[in-house]
């Protein structure tokens, strides 16, 4: 409710700090919607937010206009954004009983049928498959699907989607590429498509064998903390294997998974009915190895390795251009009771602009944020907050036109000995579009 807006809607920071969001509306009013069976949800909070996007509904088309901003760009269909946003609009809608809802629809899926019927970017071919699957408009959910089949990328046990144009990623020697947020939203939304309404009697061999290879894909982009790149794309795909999952539900299912290092078992992982949504971890202990797995039982079983490292990227290669000064004049007498950063940030990447963009700034040991720069950020940027000893500052989005500003530290307790520490800036959704610099505190021979 901190995001929520007098008007009803909903904003990515909140009354004052951002602009109302069509957008994301529509996902807080699902997400409300969702919870009601288990925990009381004022309806009037329902009816205010619906009462605003039935608001954004060009009665002349029967289209509804998206307001505010949508931070991942890559999922805009460009001229046809309408399109997209319409199909949310209109999903939400059949899920809910809001009195409106007849004559919503209505003129909303006659402007879907017609736009199907024209070219569309990928994202609006896979939103208009799953709102003719959820509405029972089954000629055009199959039209769309046939569009869609034609535009997979098959790679044998693998199923996905991928749009023309995306970031460069940058992967180190024997790990495979980490899709973009925008494919894992679009390949999720297919697959929650295709597994709607269906069961064991109504789905034939040929989808669910497609289905399975879009969810090998899937879990294959899951980072080691089992999520994928960001809150939004999360979600959509826990929806999706959710829909996926009810499809393929085996009662009796029981696996177990022998770890071992040569002939010896390091670990037994039993998953059966008692621990099949528990997760279950063993620290491999020593990196690099040689381990093998051995698995029996019937039904399906997800085991993952990971391994974090870091790479630092390439300042010439960068999406992002950054620059930061901080002030050997700071230092006096080998003590720095303040510490002046100029930061200066600009994006020259595939878009003519980023999505939000996230500046992680660590602070020095023995500083924080000096009041009044912190309240000087907050009202510069959306969002500016200091967690674990860092500094996060939220823009909506960053143009070749750049930003700059400064940040004071001030000294707490006395520290010697200051060590370099690294400020990263990255698009929240295309996070192959990423840039560090190294910061130096003006006491050391590098500041």
């Amino acid at each position: 409710m901190r995001y929520r807006h007098s008007d009803g809607s909903f904003s990515a920071f909140g009354q004052g700090r951002s602009e109302p969001s069509g957008w994301l509306t529509v996902l807080s009013m699902s997400t409300l919607w969702s919870m009601r069976p288990y925990t009381f949800v004022d309806r009037n909070i329902i009816e205010q937010g619906m009462i605003f996007l039935e608001k954004l509904q060009d009665m002349s088309t029967g289209a509804f206009k998206p307001v505010g901003t949508l931070f991942n760009n890559a999922l805009k269909g460009g001229a046809d954004d309408d399109v997209s946003f319409t199909c949310a609009v209109v999903n939400l809608l059949s899920e809910t009983y809001y009195a409106a809802t007849p004559s919503l629809l209505r003129p909303a899926l006659t402007y879907l049928d017609a736009a199907s019927r024209r070219e569309q970017s990928l994202y609006n071919y896979a939103m208009l498959y799953k709102t003719f699957r959820l509405t029972g408009n089954e000629e055009r959910a199959n039209a769309m699907h046939e569009k869609l089949k034609s535009l997979a990328i098959d790679e044998g046990g693998s199923l996905h989607w991928e749009r023309r144009s995306q970031p460069e990623q940058k992967t180190p020697f024997l790990f495979s590429p980490s899709a973009p947020s925008a494919e894992l939203e679009i390949t999720a939304t297919v697959l929650e498509a295709m597994a709607h309404g269906k069961n064991s009697s109504t789905v034939s061999p040929e989808e669910l064998n497609n289905m399975a290879k879009i969810a090998n894909w899937i879990v294959g982009q899951q980072n080691i903390y089992g999520s994928y790149r960001t809150t939004s794309d999360t979600v959509v795909v826990l929806g999706a294997l959710c829909a996926y999952g009810i499809l393929v539900y085996q009662k009796d299912a029981t696996n177990k998974v022998l770890l071992k290092r040569a002939d010896q078992v390091l670990k037994e992982f039993v998953v059966d009915q008692a621990s099949r949504i528990v997760l279950q971890t063993e620290v491999l202990p020593q990196v690099p190895g040689d381990y093998s797995l051995d698995v029996s039982g019937n039904g399906c079983v997800l085991v993952q390795t990971g391994v974090e490292f870091n790479i630092p990227v390439e300042r010439e290669s960068s999406a992002f251009s950054l620059s930061l000064t901080t002030f050997p004049e700071n230092c006096k007498d080998g003590v720095a009771y303040t510490v002046d950063i100029q930061v200066n940030a600009s994006y020259h990447g595939i878009q003519n602009k980023s999505n939000m963009a996230l500046m992680n700034i660590p602070l020095f040991s023995g500083y924080s944020v000096a009041y009044d720069s912190q309240s000087k950020l907050q009202s510069q940027f959306s969002k500016a907050e200091v967690k674990n000893n860092r500094l996060f500052i939220y823009f909506d989005n960053m143009d070749s036109d750049g930003v700059s500003f400064n940040v004071t530290l001030e000294m707490g307790p006395r520290v010697e000995n200051f060590q370099e520490r690294t400020l990263i800036l990255y698009d929240y959704y295309e996070t192959d579009e990423r840039v560090s610099s190294p910061m130096y505190h003006p006491c050391t021979s590098s500041g």
